[in-house]
Protein backbone atom coordinates (compact mmCIF):
# COMPACT_ATOMS: atom_id res chain seq x y z
CA UNK A 1 0.00 0.00 0.00
CA UNK A 2 1.56 3.66 -1.01
CA UNK A 3 -0.25 7.16 -0.08
CA UNK A 4 -0.95 9.40 -2.75
CA UNK A 5 -1.21 12.84 -1.64
CA UNK A 6 -3.03 15.80 -3.26
CA UNK A 7 -3.17 19.41 -1.50
CA UNK A 8 -5.47 21.33 -3.20
CA UNK A 9 -7.39 24.54 -2.87
CA UNK A 10 -10.76 25.38 -4.51
CA UNK A 11 -10.07 22.49 -7.14
CA UNK A 12 -13.23 20.73 -6.85
CA UNK A 13 -13.19 21.27 -10.89
CA UNK A 14 -10.09 20.02 -11.18
CA UNK A 15 -10.20 17.05 -9.09
CA UNK A 16 -13.37 15.65 -10.95
CA UNK A 17 -10.87 14.46 -13.06
CA UNK A 18 -7.70 13.91 -11.34
CA UNK A 19 -9.59 11.46 -8.75
CA UNK A 20 -10.65 8.64 -11.21
CA UNK A 21 -7.41 9.25 -13.54
CA UNK A 22 -6.25 8.03 -9.92
CA UNK A 23 -8.09 5.22 -9.15
CA UNK A 24 -8.34 4.07 -13.03
CA UNK A 25 -4.03 4.00 -13.54
CA UNK A 26 -2.98 0.39 -12.91
CA UNK A 27 -0.87 -0.79 -10.36
CA UNK A 28 -0.77 -1.91 -6.29
CA UNK A 29 -3.04 -1.00 -3.40
CA UNK A 30 -3.46 2.97 -3.55
CA UNK A 31 -4.64 5.32 -0.79
CA UNK A 32 -5.70 8.72 -2.00
CA UNK A 33 -5.07 11.45 0.49
CA UNK A 34 -6.93 15.02 -0.18
CA UNK A 35 -5.49 17.82 2.24
CA UNK A 36 -7.92 20.65 1.43
CA UNK A 37 -6.58 24.36 2.39
CA UNK A 38 -9.66 25.97 3.26
CA UNK A 39 -11.51 25.87 0.16
CA UNK A 40 -15.16 27.55 -0.04
CA UNK A 41 -16.02 25.43 -3.15
CA UNK A 42 -17.41 22.59 -0.92
CA UNK A 43 -14.16 19.92 -2.15
CA UNK A 44 -14.58 17.84 0.38
CA UNK A 45 -18.80 17.04 0.76
CA UNK A 46 -18.31 16.36 -2.75
CA UNK A 47 -15.39 14.16 -2.26
CA UNK A 48 -17.35 12.57 0.76
CA UNK A 49 -20.55 12.06 -1.66
CA UNK A 50 -18.48 11.10 -4.03
CA UNK A 51 -15.53 9.04 -3.49
CA UNK A 52 -15.47 7.57 0.14
CA UNK A 53 -12.71 5.96 -0.74
CA UNK A 54 -10.95 9.18 -0.57
CA UNK A 55 -9.00 10.42 2.52
CA UNK A 56 -10.03 14.08 2.72
CA UNK A 57 -8.36 16.24 5.35
CA UNK A 58 -9.87 19.42 5.48
CA UNK A 59 -7.50 22.69 6.94
CA UNK A 60 -8.85 25.46 8.44
CA UNK A 61 -6.93 28.18 6.53
CA UNK A 62 -4.49 28.01 3.08
CA UNK A 63 -1.41 26.64 4.41
CA UNK A 64 0.10 26.78 1.12
CA UNK A 65 1.65 23.77 -0.86
CA UNK A 66 4.15 22.76 1.82
CA UNK A 67 1.52 22.83 4.94
CA UNK A 68 -0.49 20.49 2.74
CA UNK A 69 1.59 18.34 1.63
CA UNK A 70 2.82 17.67 5.02
CA UNK A 71 -0.56 16.93 6.72
CA UNK A 72 -0.61 14.21 4.08
CA UNK A 73 2.60 12.54 4.64
CA UNK A 74 2.42 12.88 8.20
CA UNK A 75 -1.45 11.30 7.44
CA UNK A 76 0.44 8.90 5.42
CA UNK A 77 2.31 6.98 8.43
CA UNK A 78 5.06 4.51 7.60
CA UNK A 79 4.37 4.67 4.01
CA UNK A 80 6.09 5.90 0.80
CA UNK A 81 4.21 8.89 -0.41
CA UNK A 82 3.64 10.02 -3.94
CA UNK A 83 2.81 13.59 -4.43
CA UNK A 84 0.40 14.38 -7.29
CA UNK A 85 -1.12 18.29 -8.04
CA UNK A 86 -5.20 18.85 -8.20
CA UNK A 87 -4.35 19.80 -12.20
CA UNK A 88 -2.88 17.20 -13.17
CA UNK A 89 -4.05 13.30 -15.02
CA UNK A 90 -2.80 10.37 -14.40
CA UNK A 91 -2.04 8.18 -17.50
CA UNK A 92 -3.42 4.45 -17.25
CA UNK A 93 -0.03 3.33 -16.66
CA UNK A 94 1.65 6.14 -14.72
CA UNK A 95 1.72 4.03 -11.40
CA UNK A 96 2.50 1.08 -12.79
CA UNK A 97 5.61 2.56 -14.64
CA UNK A 98 6.95 4.27 -10.98
CA UNK A 99 6.71 1.54 -8.58
CA UNK A 100 8.52 -0.57 -11.43
CA UNK A 101 11.25 1.93 -11.53
CA UNK A 102 11.27 2.53 -7.12
CA UNK A 103 11.91 -1.56 -7.44
CA UNK A 104 14.32 -1.74 -10.29
CA UNK A 105 16.28 0.94 -9.28
CA UNK A 106 16.99 0.82 -5.48
CA UNK A 107 20.27 3.31 -5.31
CA UNK A 108 17.45 6.37 -5.90
CA UNK A 109 14.92 7.38 -3.62
CA UNK A 110 13.28 10.40 -5.25
CA UNK A 111 11.39 9.49 -8.54
CA UNK A 112 10.04 12.28 -10.84
CA UNK A 113 7.42 11.62 -13.67
CA UNK A 114 7.37 12.52 -17.30
CA UNK A 115 5.07 15.05 -16.56
CA UNK A 116 2.64 16.40 -19.87
CA UNK A 117 1.57 19.91 -20.83
CA UNK A 118 -2.28 18.81 -20.97
CA UNK A 119 -3.25 21.43 -23.91
CA UNK A 120 -1.97 20.50 -26.93
CA UNK A 121 -1.08 17.16 -25.03
CA UNK A 122 2.37 16.99 -27.33
CA UNK A 123 4.74 18.73 -25.23
CA UNK A 124 7.05 18.16 -22.22
CA UNK A 125 5.91 20.02 -18.95
CA UNK A 126 9.22 18.92 -17.39
CA UNK A 127 11.05 15.43 -16.97
CA UNK A 128 12.65 16.68 -13.64
CA UNK A 129 14.33 19.77 -12.05
CA UNK A 130 17.84 20.87 -12.77
CA UNK A 131 19.37 23.75 -10.71
CA UNK A 132 22.09 25.82 -11.93
CA UNK A 133 25.33 27.46 -10.92
CA UNK A 134 23.58 30.65 -11.24
CA UNK A 135 20.82 29.65 -8.26
CA UNK A 136 17.75 28.84 -9.84
CA UNK A 137 16.01 25.93 -10.79
CA UNK A 138 14.76 25.03 -14.32
CA UNK A 139 12.25 22.30 -16.01
CA UNK A 140 14.20 20.15 -18.40
CA UNK A 141 13.08 19.10 -21.40
CA UNK A 142 10.50 22.77 -20.85
CA UNK A 143 8.15 22.41 -23.97
CA UNK A 144 9.97 19.71 -26.24
CA UNK A 145 7.94 16.98 -28.28
CA UNK A 146 7.23 13.80 -25.75
CA UNK A 147 7.81 12.09 -29.14
CA UNK A 148 11.59 13.83 -29.51
CA UNK A 149 13.02 12.75 -25.61
CA UNK A 150 14.25 9.49 -25.22
CA UNK A 151 12.54 7.21 -23.43
CA UNK A 152 15.77 6.64 -20.83
CA UNK A 153 15.88 6.67 -16.79
CA UNK A 154 18.45 9.10 -16.13
CA UNK A 155 19.23 10.87 -12.70
CA UNK A 156 18.77 14.68 -12.68
CA UNK A 157 18.88 17.35 -9.80
CA UNK A 158 15.34 17.19 -8.41
CA UNK A 159 11.47 15.90 -9.13
CA UNK A 160 8.74 18.10 -9.70
CA UNK A 161 6.33 18.25 -6.58
CA UNK A 162 3.79 18.19 -9.74
CA UNK A 163 3.78 14.02 -9.60
CA UNK A 164 6.65 12.21 -7.48
CA UNK A 165 7.65 9.31 -5.36
CA UNK A 166 9.24 9.86 -2.03
CA UNK A 167 10.82 6.51 -0.47
CA UNK A 168 9.59 7.14 3.33
CA UNK A 169 13.36 6.98 4.39
CA UNK A 170 14.43 10.19 2.53
CA UNK A 171 11.30 12.02 4.96
CA UNK A 172 12.25 9.90 7.77
CA UNK A 173 15.98 11.59 7.47
CA UNK A 174 15.58 15.42 6.33
CA UNK A 175 12.04 15.82 7.27
CA UNK A 176 9.26 17.11 5.25
CA UNK A 177 8.54 20.44 2.75
CA UNK A 178 9.70 24.07 4.06
CA UNK A 179 6.29 25.46 5.58
CA UNK A 180 8.35 29.26 4.97
CA UNK A 181 8.64 28.31 1.45
CA UNK A 182 4.57 28.08 1.32
CA UNK A 183 4.28 27.19 -2.54
CA UNK A 184 6.71 27.31 -5.63
CA UNK A 185 10.53 25.92 -4.92
CA UNK A 186 9.65 23.93 -1.84
CA UNK A 187 10.55 20.86 -4.07
CA UNK A 188 13.57 22.03 -5.23
CA UNK A 189 14.80 22.80 -1.62
CA UNK A 190 13.33 19.72 -0.48
CA UNK A 191 15.52 17.99 -3.43
CA UNK A 192 18.65 19.66 -2.52
CA UNK A 193 18.80 18.79 1.44
CA UNK A 194 18.00 15.24 -0.06
CA UNK A 195 21.14 15.37 -2.38
CA UNK A 196 23.45 17.01 0.23
CA UNK A 197 22.74 13.60 2.38
CA UNK A 198 23.47 11.46 -0.32
CA UNK A 199 19.53 10.65 -1.54
CA UNK A 200 19.80 10.61 -5.31
CA UNK A 201 16.86 11.48 -7.33
CA UNK A 202 15.71 9.72 -11.13
CA UNK A 203 13.23 10.54 -14.21
CA UNK A 204 11.26 8.02 -15.31
CA UNK A 205 9.90 7.96 -18.69
CA UNK A 206 7.60 5.64 -18.88
CA UNK A 207 5.56 7.53 -15.56
CA UNK A 208 3.45 9.61 -17.96
CA UNK A 209 1.10 12.25 -16.12
CA UNK A 210 -1.13 15.13 -18.16
CA UNK A 211 -1.03 18.81 -16.24
CA UNK A 212 -2.87 21.81 -16.62
CA UNK A 213 -0.51 24.14 -16.03
CA UNK A 214 -0.78 26.66 -13.92
CA UNK A 215 -4.28 26.13 -13.23
CA UNK A 216 -3.91 26.65 -9.46
CA UNK A 217 -2.16 29.91 -9.03
CA UNK A 218 -1.97 33.64 -9.85
CA UNK A 219 0.69 34.92 -12.02
CA UNK A 220 1.33 37.88 -9.43
CA UNK A 221 2.00 35.50 -6.83
CA UNK A 222 3.49 32.97 -8.61
CA UNK A 223 6.40 35.35 -9.38
CA UNK A 224 6.75 36.62 -5.71
CA UNK A 225 6.97 33.39 -3.89
CA UNK A 226 9.18 31.55 -6.70
CA UNK A 227 12.08 34.91 -6.50
CA UNK A 228 12.01 35.04 -2.66
CA UNK A 229 12.03 31.55 -2.12
CA UNK A 230 15.41 30.66 -4.44
CA UNK A 231 17.22 33.00 -2.22
CA UNK A 232 16.25 31.26 0.84
CA UNK A 233 17.11 28.20 -1.39
CA UNK A 234 20.56 29.23 -2.00
CA UNK A 235 21.44 30.60 1.55
CA UNK A 236 19.97 27.18 3.25
CA UNK A 237 21.51 24.73 0.85
CA UNK A 238 24.28 25.98 -1.18
CA UNK A 239 27.69 24.66 0.42
CA UNK A 240 29.68 27.93 1.60
CA UNK A 241 32.72 27.05 -0.88
CA UNK A 242 30.48 26.95 -3.36
CA UNK A 243 28.11 29.69 -2.50
CA UNK A 244 31.59 31.67 -2.78
CA UNK A 245 32.55 30.38 -6.31
CA UNK A 246 29.29 30.40 -7.93
CA UNK A 247 28.79 34.28 -6.53
CA UNK A 248 29.62 36.13 -9.47
CA UNK A 249 27.39 33.84 -11.47
CA UNK A 250 24.68 34.48 -8.73
CA UNK A 251 24.75 38.64 -8.69
CA UNK A 252 24.62 38.30 -12.57
CA UNK A 253 21.68 36.46 -12.86
CA UNK A 254 19.85 38.43 -10.34
CA UNK A 255 21.08 41.88 -12.21
CA UNK A 256 19.53 40.05 -15.22
CA UNK A 257 16.57 39.22 -13.80
CA UNK A 258 15.71 42.67 -12.31
CA UNK A 259 16.36 44.25 -15.59
CA UNK A 260 13.95 41.76 -17.05
CA UNK A 261 11.40 42.28 -14.08
CA UNK A 262 11.34 46.02 -14.99
CA UNK A 263 11.24 45.53 -18.97
CA UNK A 264 8.35 43.24 -18.04
CA UNK A 265 6.65 45.35 -16.12
CA UNK A 266 6.50 43.13 -12.60
CA UNK A 267 9.47 44.74 -11.38
CA UNK A 268 7.87 46.02 -8.16
CA UNK A 269 6.69 42.38 -7.55
CA UNK A 270 10.25 41.35 -8.00
CA UNK A 271 11.60 44.37 -5.81
CA UNK A 272 8.97 42.72 -2.87
CA UNK A 273 10.14 39.10 -3.19
CA UNK A 274 13.71 40.82 -2.41
CA UNK A 275 12.26 42.16 0.98
CA UNK A 276 10.87 38.95 1.53
CA UNK A 277 13.65 37.37 1.47
CA UNK A 278 16.00 39.32 2.97
CA UNK A 279 13.93 39.80 5.95
CA UNK A 280 13.50 36.10 6.81
CA UNK A 281 17.12 35.77 6.20
CA UNK A 282 17.75 34.88 9.98
CA UNK A 283 15.58 32.20 10.43
CA UNK A 284 17.24 30.61 6.85
CA UNK A 285 20.45 31.03 8.09
CA UNK A 286 19.58 29.00 11.53
CA UNK A 287 18.24 26.59 9.17
CA UNK A 288 21.42 25.77 6.81
CA UNK A 289 23.48 25.68 10.05
CA UNK A 290 21.78 22.49 10.94
CA UNK A 291 21.60 21.40 7.21
CA UNK A 292 25.28 22.38 6.72
CA UNK A 293 26.02 20.52 9.88
CA UNK A 294 24.28 17.18 8.64
CA UNK A 295 25.76 17.53 5.16
CA UNK A 296 27.46 14.08 3.82
CA UNK A 297 28.32 14.16 0.25
CA UNK A 298 31.49 15.97 -0.84
CA UNK A 299 31.66 18.91 -2.70
CA UNK A 300 32.69 17.96 -5.73
CA UNK A 301 29.39 15.90 -6.01
CA UNK A 302 27.30 18.57 -5.83
CA UNK A 303 29.35 20.67 -7.42
CA UNK A 304 28.94 17.83 -9.96
CA UNK A 305 24.93 17.72 -9.94
CA UNK A 306 24.83 21.59 -10.75
CA UNK A 307 24.45 22.93 -14.87
CA UNK A 308 26.97 25.43 -15.85
CA UNK A 309 25.44 26.86 -18.60
CA UNK A 310 23.25 28.67 -17.30
CA UNK A 311 23.16 31.29 -20.04
CA UNK A 312 22.71 28.35 -22.55
CA UNK A 313 19.85 26.88 -20.32
CA UNK A 314 17.74 30.34 -20.22
CA UNK A 315 18.39 30.62 -24.35
CA UNK A 316 16.51 26.93 -24.55
CA UNK A 317 14.09 28.27 -22.24
CA UNK A 318 13.43 31.47 -24.24
CA UNK A 319 13.54 29.13 -27.78
CA UNK A 320 11.01 27.32 -26.28
CA UNK A 321 8.66 29.53 -25.08
CA UNK A 322 8.66 31.79 -28.66
CA UNK A 323 8.35 28.71 -30.82
CA UNK A 324 5.54 27.59 -28.87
Amino acid sequence: MISIVIPSINGKHLLERAIPALIMSSGPDREIIVVDNGSTDHTIEWLNAEYPMVRCIGLPENRGFSGAVNVGIEAAGTRDVILVNNDTEAGPDWLTALIQAVKTYQDYHIFSSRVIIADPGDRIDTTGDGFSIAGFGFKRDWRQRDDTVPDVAREVFGASGCAAYIRREVIDRIGGFDEDFFAFGEDLDFCFRARLVGFRVLSVPDARIRHSVRATAAPTATLFWYHRNLIWLLIKNMPGPLLFLYAPHIILHRCLVAVHSLIRGWFPVYIRSLVAAFTGLPGMIDKRKHIQRNRSVPLAAIRASLDADWIGIHLRLHRARRTH
